[in-house]
This record gives structure tokens, sequence and C-alpha cells, in this order.
């Protein structure tokens, strides 16, 4: 895949995920805090393995398609999340 096109589609991919974030951190409780914590710690792993590969010799393209895995990763997971414990019931009428 184009490199351009790659970080297009990581560009929608995360902002999906940062949705399902806002949404899980915005209910509040353990939960929450959980996630916030897994955030902030994925994000350092993240770039630390980001940057092993790129001192490794890997080319951009492909440190954007292993972070386009971690993403899709995040997506799968929070939308399980999602779908176990809906945030909200039906809207009343």
């Amino acid at each position: 895949m184009n490199v351009w096109l790659s970080m297009v589609m990581l560009n929608f991919e995360a902002a999906n995920v940062v949705a399902l974030r806002a949404l899980k951190l915005a209910a509040g409780g353990s939960e929450a805090s959980a996630e916030a914590q897994l955030m902030a710690t994925e994000k350092v792993s993240a770039a630390v393995e980001a940057l092993g590969a790129i001192v490794s010799g890997a080319s951009p393209a492909q440190v954007i398609e292993r972070y386009r895995e971690l993403v899709a990763a995040n997506a799968h997971r929070l939308t399980a999340c999602a779908e176990a414990a809906p945030l909200a019931g039906p809207i009343a009428g």
C-alpha cells in the first residue's frame, strides 16, 4: 500500500479509537481509570517500538503498518467492550 494512503488510513483508524476511548473514559469508574493507564502505557510502548524499528532500519511504511496493527487491536478490544456493556439504554421518547 502507498505510504501516504497508509498514513491517511491510520489517521481515520486512530480517530475511531479516540472516539471509542472517549466514550469509555466518559463513563468513569474503575474501567475508565484502567483505560487511561493502559492508553498512556501503550503510547510509550508504541513510541519505543517505533524508534527501535527505525534505528534497526525499518522503512516509514513498515512503522506505519505496525501502528495500524496496534490501532486495529485497540479498536477491536474497545468495540468488544462497548458491545458487552453498552454505556446507555435506549432513548426514551
